[in-house]
């Protein structure tokens, strides 16, 4: 409106006033201030030197102007038009350049009403549009509006305004941490470690840079917590310009080769830095090996040569004399000899200096993989005809044995370190383990895809092989799993660990070299159960709960994760355990039917046969004198703790899954596959039959008032029933089977867990109050903590949560494979508004630096990293 021409004839009088007016701070007329004046004196129809005088001074008409343009944008956004006139002005008079997304974040606004309004401002002159790459920006027009602005809102609402500015950048703020921890945990289910981790890091710096509510800082903590224990990805070497097909650690640990179909070598520190790239190859690179005292790199190629580096790059010499691509590369353990495997199936054997020696051949068929036994003796082959091949390297005429057993081409093989058993890899999918003599002696994995590589680890324990799914996996010669490597976004071929057993090294399609730490992977190594978990039981307390599973072992855990004890002694696999109400006793019940009673410090108390089948769940009574079990041969038992049978009850029809005492202990609840809830008094006598669900039921609970009664079962539902058997309700929302149910102290809030990963929170009346997401698998029990003000949930992984009730996740506890622990100094005994603040700073600070000394080598020498995240840990005070 300031640039539109207009006729409106003033009086003369009215003239020469708004000169003098105008002029009289400078002695000149600002012309942006003429406007401002001239279009409200329009506005309000002012033409006389009297209306004027009437309406006050210049000040009142611009401030009038303002106000109209902010009114011109609507009763609902004059809020908005404010706001953002205030963030155009700078505290030194100034009128700073913002881009449109800069004023969302800072204003908080929609994005459709932050458009409208600065359309409406940009309309009324009073802001500029500069259009500038990769984005406009805008500006107040002139410097003479910053004053009148900041003026109005110091004399008006300075304070409000301020305050709503900083409360909107503190919004704003708080939502980009939360939007960091949520990219966190998105890149961390995808698999993107070293990403998930650095996001996690950059939520925890803002956090500890922002004012952040409690609750957010140990929402932060918790997210690095878990990126932190559950991070194996060391360092991502990028640099190759095409998929790597083979990777090597030296023999002092320190260098890594890769070999590329970019036809290039490339040579890196082990802490990610790029160092030389070999050149001279023609066509792709597929294998690279070191010599045995380091000094000399081989490599194989699509190009039919062989090629002899030295460690700075320099190309030595090139072996000519294969016929078709050169698939692998090999040194004899003494370094003397280098054995070549080609497409042209032969194997040639090269001395250092370049010579050729001799070849070895078979009848036509591609040769693959090939391994130097220990002692140098023997050489193993494998090719397309789905065998493996001995060579005697004594003889040199003929193979010394034909493993057969694979039923596709053998990609790999690898001798152990002491000379006895070969692991070989195919296109069939599995990885077979064999004796020199060429016996079969287990097939430890069968995939429905391509198994490229497979190695032993230097002390000769484990295998580690990579595949096409995209993964590289560790499992014990037994062929138990141990761990799968992902995040790969391709297949991966090449696979190396270090000398000393620490990290492994793996490359693929996706062009990438990943370091991972090995570091707590191996036999007996984790503080966890090695087999399956079986049961879970909280103390009453709710600051310690017991683990039991199929190792035959139960663990005490305090809340924080730390294990306190391992109680050994049953001689089958767990299934049930319970804390006496003076948390002085642990019970635990085994499939073969026996019940043991443990001191809490590990002492075995008692050990009695229980039930001839399997026992599936205890129960303490009140006062602690009485035990009940229930088995799947159908019967209830009550015992006193000297292991005297009381009392035997029959009448379900089918195993029982679960026991209770009312909390005045003269009632039974039982429970379980004949799909009712049975009500029994202590003498045996069966007080009534409750039916209602559709499939059997996993868990029985009373209220502490002893009131009400709630089932939970399989048909995903939950029922609550009166203590004289009456079905007051049926809760329905679960997805999946209802693992367990809980009341809170107060008997007001009911707690259910499910295979649907979530835990939910009902009214007494049965109306739900809300979801609790977090958990990645089968949620198995849950528990009230702090007088109810708490909840406490585990999963079928041991992985434990503290929520608030209001939804909010506290912290995560979990014990991971590389024996790392969620250690949190949250005590159990406080909500979210009584945790100290200096606490969760202090705790984050902590964690950040803990981050940043893993991610330490990733910044500093990843290329493709931008410049703010490489300097992302500038100024933490780190350990490297």
């Amino acid at each position: 409106r300031l640039t539109e021409y207009t006729r409106f004839p003033l009086d003369a009088a009215l003239i020469e006033q708004l000169v003098k007016d105008l002029a009289a701070e400078l002695g000149e007329v600002r012309p942006i201030e003429l406007q401002l004046v001239g279009a409200q004196l329009q506005n309000d129809h002012i033409s006389t030197l009297a209306e004027y005088q009437q309406s006050g001074s210049k000040e009142k008409l611009v401030e009038k102007y303002l106000a109209q343009v902010v009114q011109d944008c609507g009763l609902e956004n004059d809020n908005a038009a404010e706001l953002v006139l205030c963030l155009l002005t700078g505290k030194n008079d100034t009128r700073p350049l913002k881009t449109q997304q800069e004023l969302l974040t800072e204003s908080g606004l929609p994005s459709n009403q932050l458009n409208l309004v600065l359309e409406i401002l940009e309309g009324s002159g009073l802001v500029l549009r500069v259009p500038e790459m990769p984005a406009d920006r805008y500006q107040l027009t002139h410097d003479y509006l910053v004053n009148f602005i900041r003026k109005k809102y110091q004399d008006q609402q300075a304070g409000e305004v301020e305050q709503e500015v900083e409360q909107q950048r503190q919004r704003a703020k708080i939502a980009e941490i939360n939007a960091l921890n949520s990219l966190s945990q998105a890149q961390l289910l995808s698999h993107d470690q070293l990403g998930a981790l650095l996001t996690s890091a950059k939520a925890t710096k803002q956090a500890l840079e922002t004012e952040a509510p409690t609750y957010i800082k140990l929402r932060t903590m918790n997210r690095l917590e878990q990126t932190i224990h559950s991070v194996q990805e060391r360092n991502r070497l990028e640099g190759h310009k095409a998929q790597i097909f083979g990777v090597s650690f030296s023999p002092d640990g320190q260098t890594l080769a890769s070999a590329s179909e970019d036809n290039t070598i490339k040579l890196w520190g082990i802490n990610g830095k790029q160092l030389t790239t070999c050149r001279g190859h023609n066509d792709t690179v597929f294998s690279v090996s070191f010599s045995p005292n380091g000094q000399i790199l081989a490599s194989a190629s699509a190009d039919k040569t062989v090629k002899l580096w030295k460690q700075d790059g320099t190309l030595l010499r090139t072996l000519k004399g294969h016929t078709n691509r050169v698939f692998n590369i090999s040194f004899s353990p003494d370094g003397k000899q280098i054995a070549s495997a080609s497409e042209d199936g032969t194997i040639k054997l090269w001395t250092i200096d370049g010579t050729y020696h001799k070849t070895l051949k078979q009848l036509g068929n591609r040769m693959y993989g090939i391994s130097f036994s220990p002692d140098g003796q023997l050489l193993a082959s494998t090719s397309e005809d789905n065998t493996i091949k001995l060579w005697n390297l004594r003889s040199l005429n003929c193979w010394l044995k034909v493993f057969r057993g694979h039923s596709a081409p053998v990609l790999s093989v690898n001798f152990s370190p002491d000379g006895q058993l070969l692991a070989s890899s195919s296109a069939d999918g599995t990885v077979k383990l064999w004796n020199r003599n060429g016996q079969e002696l287990k097939t430890l994995q069968s995939y429905d895809f391509w198994i490229y590589r497979v190695r032993f680890s230097p002390d000769g324990q484990m295998l580690v092989f990579t595949s096409a799914d995209g993964t590289a996996r560790l499992c014990n010669l037994d062929g138990s799993e141990l761990k799968t490597f992902r995040g790969h976004s391709g297949e991966v071929f090449g696979v190396s660990i270090s000398p000393d057993g620490q990290l492994l090294a793996s490359a693929g399609q996706d062009k990438t070299v990943r370091l991972w730490t090995l570091d707590g992977i191996g036999l007996n190594t984790s503080q966890g159960h090695s087999g399956r978990i079986t049961g879970f039981s909280f103390s009453p307390g709710s600051q310690l709960y017991a683990s039991a599973g199929e190792d035959k072992t139960i663990k005490l855990w305090h809340l924080n994760g730390t294990l306190l004890k391992t109680f050994s002694g049953h001689n089958t696999s767990l299934r049930s355990l319970s804390f006496s109400p003076d948390e002085r006793v642990l019970a635990s019940a085994s499939v073969d039917g026996i019940i043991k009673l443990w001191d809490i410090d590990g002492a075995l108390l008692k050990t009695f046969p229980g039930h001839r089948l399997s026992i599936r769940s205890l129960s303490f009574s009140p006062d602690a004198q009485l035990l009940a079990s229930a088995s799947n041969d159908r019967t209830i038992k009550v015992w006193r703790l000297d292991g005297t049978l009381l009392k035997t009850f029959h009448s379900h029809i089918a195993g029982i899954l679960s026991i209770r005492f009312s909390p005045d202990g003269k009632l039974l609840a039982s429970a379980g596959e004949d799909k009712t809830i049975k009500l029994w008094h202590l003498d045996g006598t069966l007080s009534k039959t409750l039916q209602g669900h559709s499939t059997k039921i996993n868990c029985v609970r009373f209220s502490p008032d002893g009131k009400l009664l709630a089932s939970a079962s399989a048909d995903k539902t939950i029922k609550l029933w009166s203590r004289d058997g009456i079905l007051l309700k049926t809760l329905r929302g679960h997805e999946a089977s209802v693992k367990g149910v809980n009341f809170s102290p107060d008997s007001q809030t009911i707690a259910s867990v499910s295979a649907d990963r979530t835990v939910k929170l009902w009214s007494r009346e049965g109306n739900l109050l809300r979801t609790l997401k977090g958990h990645f698998f089968c949620v198995y029990n849950a528990s009230f903590i702090a007088n109810g003000q708490i909840l406490t949930s585990v999963d079928e992984h041991n992985v434990i949560k503290l929520w608030n009730l209001d939804g909010t996740d506290i912290s995560t506890t979990k014990k991971t494979l590389n024996q790392g622990q969620f250690m949190t100094n949250l005590n159990p005994d406080q909500g979210k508004d009584k945790i100290g603040h200096s606490d969760s700073s202090s705790n984050l600070q902590r964690l950040l630096v803990k981050a940043c000394d893993w991610l330490f080598d990733y910044l500093h020498h990843n290329s493709n990293l931008s410049e703010s995240d490489r300097h992302l840990c500038d100024g933490i005070n780190t350990q490297k």
